[in-house]
């Protein structure tokens, strides 16, 4: 059975997060006879540059069919690019016809804009994971997840946890022996230990003081929430002027 596999990709987009997947995929097709195929599309059509400079050739947008599975890569211009009404509709309607629609890294913005994420929960990069949040507070946004499935909507944490997201939509097609193989394949886990917050910046902050610790693991489970000087003030029970002076903010 073939299987369209369909990237879509927008200036300044991130390589590795369509190299890494259709890697993964095209080693079902070489080893284990898999018949996936393969387009990248963009609003314009033609070349498109990523952020360091590459060209890929693209096609322009056209109707989805269905049985297919939708990819919206990530990159640091997605939550610009997320906007245009063409984008929207493109990923709304893929949905709509009970496509597999996936994003990898900062592509959550596209399925964020066009709608597919409200009221489920859903990964981005952790560097992105706040500004996700704050641009479309519906979405339940889990930092710490490397990849997630909602129904049809699948996302998946920064670069190459595109990878741990192909391997697992690929054992929705063809089962665990053959995703386990292609793992190996890659040299890499097939199912990844740990979740992405191992990797987050707030983890490289030290804390001075219990009361500091307290605070920083507060803020990391709390990140859809309201973080005001105050309520993390209570948090440490200090009042909010210690508080600033603990926390100081960088120069602008």
């Amino acid at each position: 059975m073939k299987r369209q596999i369909t990237f879509f990709v927008y200036p300044e987009f991130e390589l590795l997060d369509l190299s890494g997947p259709c890697s993964a995929f095209n080693l079902v097709n070489e080893l284990y006879g898999g018949q996936y195929q393969f387009s990248v599309v963009s609003v314009t059509g033609g070349a498109i540059k990523d952020r360091a400079g590459l060209s890929i050739a693209t096609e322009r947008l056209a109707k989805v069919g269905d049985n297919q599975t939708i990819v919206a890569v990530g990159g640091p211009t997605a939550h610009v690019y997320g906007l245009n009404a063409l984008t929207k509709d493109f990923f709304s309607e893929s949905a709509r016809q009970g496509n597999r629609v996936v994003s990898v890294c900062t592509g959550a913005f596209l399925l964020a804009a066009a709608g597919l994420l409200d009221g489920r929960r859903a990964t981005t990069h952790w560097r992105y994971a706040g500004l996700l949040q704050s641009c479309y507070p519906k979405v339940l946004v889990d930092i710490d997840r490397i990849y997630i499935k909602e129904g049809n909507i699948w996302t998946a944490a920064g670069l190459t946890a595109g990878i741990d997201l192909a391997l697992m939509l690929i054992e929705d097609d063809f089962g665990s022996s053959v995703a386990k193989s292609v793992a190996k394949d890659m040299v890499v886990y097939h199912r990844r230990l740990g979740g992405q917050s191992q990797f987050s910046a707030i983890l490289d902050i030290t804390p001075t003081s219990g009361r500091v610790r307290d605070v920083l693991c507060y803020a990391r489970d709390h990140l859809r929430e309201s973080l005001s000087v105050e309520r993390l003030a209570e948090v440490a029970c200090i009042s909010p002027r210690q508080f600033s002076r603990t926390f100081l903010m960088p120069p602008a």
